[in-house]
């Protein structure tokens, strides 16, 4: 393995009760060329007041901060960090998440493995934390993404027992969350400097970068004995009404920017039943989201612009049929 540089890019907002745990668990890491960008997106609870000094005191590898006066989401927050990094491989990691000390050694060297495709992206089995308590850390939050028929993207082992998803393997794609990509990868199905499109704030961008290394021509890892657990949900993003609501049509923009019209035909029933559920719940629980409809075309132009750029040399669409599994509801009634 080599000793290339390691980007660590944290994208912290309303990150108090989190920031000790995962400061922490960066600087056990026994990697031994890392380097730490941590982006503040414009928090509220007075996070952005406590980063330097806890820098200071916690972490002795090079580091830099970026203070954002707003909430720029996501993928626009993740990019300013991007933009910052020297490194050859960039490590995206959310606040609420703590890492094996091995976990990013582990994922550089599978990363450097010689495989027939390049591999652009590598995650570990990441765990579900309850943070209030030492042990219980025994059910899978994802071991890569997994695609079914109906296009919904989950967590691959998602609320299965730990012991389960023990080979390595080919994956869909990976969580940012807690995963090494390599930069060059990035700037390869990048436009401009959006390695994470910008138009999706937050929520699914990972997602559309799943689709564009696949279609590329990369390859995307999962590596079992790189172990690390994930909180979920510590940023707060999912109970904010503002973020919900921008993020609301993200899937079809996934949809427009990546997807060909015979794959999407080819699997309507699946589809249009998903679409259904989706609308019907939507109805009930918060119909107001459908109001994000009225700034889906502006969204969707630009989208669709940049969806030709990345694939102007070629797509290979044919490799979305060795991920897609069928019968994603069937098996969730059952």
């Amino acid at each position: 393995m080599s000793c290339k540089l390691v980007s660590i890019i944290l994208l912290t907002w309303n990150a108090k009760p989190f920031l000790s745990d995962c400061f922490d668990s960066i600087s056990s890491q026994d990697y031994p060329n890392l380097e730490l960008i941590v982006v503040d997106n414009g928090s509220e609870d007075g996070t952005a007041d406590n980063l330097r000094s806890s820098l200071e005191h916690k972490i002795k590898i090079d580091w830099k901060l970026e203070l954002l006066p707003e909430n720029t989401g996501f993928a626009c927050g993740m990019n300013h960090g991007i933009a910052l990094s020297s490194g050859d491989y960039i490590f995206t990691l959310n606040q609420d998440l703590v890492m094996n000390p091995d976990f990013i050694s582990k994922l550089v060297s599978e990363i450097e493995s010689k495989r027939d495709r390049p591999v652009a992206s590598v995650t570990g089995k990441i765990l579900k934390w309850n943070i209030d308590t030492i042990n219980g850390n025994s059910i899978i939050d994802s071991t890569g993404h997994v695609i079914f028929d109906d296009r919904i993207v989950e967590g691959r082992g998602k609320n299965e027992p730990a012991d389960r998803y023990n080979e390595p393997s080919e994956v869909f794609g990976v969580s940012a969350a807690a995963s090494l990509y390599s930069k060059k990868a990035l700037e390869t199905v990048s436009v401009g400097n959006e390695f994470f499109d910008n138009d999706f704030f937050s929520y699914l961008e990972d997602i559309d970068l799943d689709y564009r290394l696949l279609f590329r021509g990369f390859e995307s890892r999962y590596v079992p004995d790189a172990v690390a657990k994930h909180a979920g949900g510590g940023s707060g993003g999912r109970k904010s009404f503002l973020i919900r609501f921008k993020a609301h049509t993200n899937r079809y923009l996934v949809w427009i920017k990546n997807e060909e019209r015979s794959g999407l035909m080819k699997d309507f029933f699946p589809i249009a039943l998903q679409e259904c559920l989706q609308l019907v719940r939507t109805l009930f629980t918060s119909p107001l989201l459908l109001l994000s409809w009225f700034y889906f075309p502006t969204k969707a132009i630009r989208v669709a612009k940049k969806g030709r750029s990345v694939y102007a040399d070629g797509k290979e669409y044919g490799r979305l049929d060795d991920f897609k599994l069928k019968g994603r509801l069937f098996r969730k009634i059952a």
